[in-house]
C-alpha cells in the first residue's frame, strides 16, 4: 500500500506532501468501474467504513480506539450506536463467552 501510495502521489503533481492522495468521489469513481467489470453489486466507500469498523470491533480493538481512527470525536458513542452491529456467527460466539458461575466452574 504504500508504495501504490508513494506512486499516485509521484503521479499527482497538484497534490503536496501533506495532502490527501485520493479524493472520496476519485475513489467512488473506481470501486464502481471495478464493481461493473466484476459484474457484481455496487458498494460504496461508506460500506468499506462500516466493514471497517465493524471489523475492529468483532477483533476486540477498543471500542475508543476505533472511534479515534473513524475520526469521530465523542469517544465511541456514534460508533456504538451506528457500527455496533455484530453478524450472528461473532454474536454467538461473544454469548458462549458469558459465563455466571464462580470463576473456578469449568464453562460447559
Amino acid at each position: 500500500m504504500r508504495q501504490l501510495v508513494a506512486r499516485m502521489k509521484a503521479e499527482r503533481v497538484d497534490v503536496g506532501p501533506d495532502e490527501q492522495v485520493l479524493l472520496v468521489k476519485e475513489a467512488q469513481g473506481f470501486i464502481n468501474s471495478a464493481c461493473k467489470k466484476l459484474g457484481i453489486p455496487r458498494f460504496t466507500t461508506h460500506a468499506l467504513r462500516h466493514l471497517f469498523g465493524t471489523a475492529c470491533l468483532e477483533a476486540g480493538v477498543e471500542v475508543q480506539t476505533v472511534a479515534n481512527w473513524l475520526g469521530h470525536k465523542d469517544n465511541g458513542a456514534q460508533l456504538l450506536r451506528v457500527y455496533s452491529h455484530v453478524r450472528h456467527d461473532h454474536e454467538t460466539e461473544m454469548i458462549n463467552k458469558v459465563h455466571f458461575g464462580s470463576p473456578a466452574d469449568p464453562v460447559p
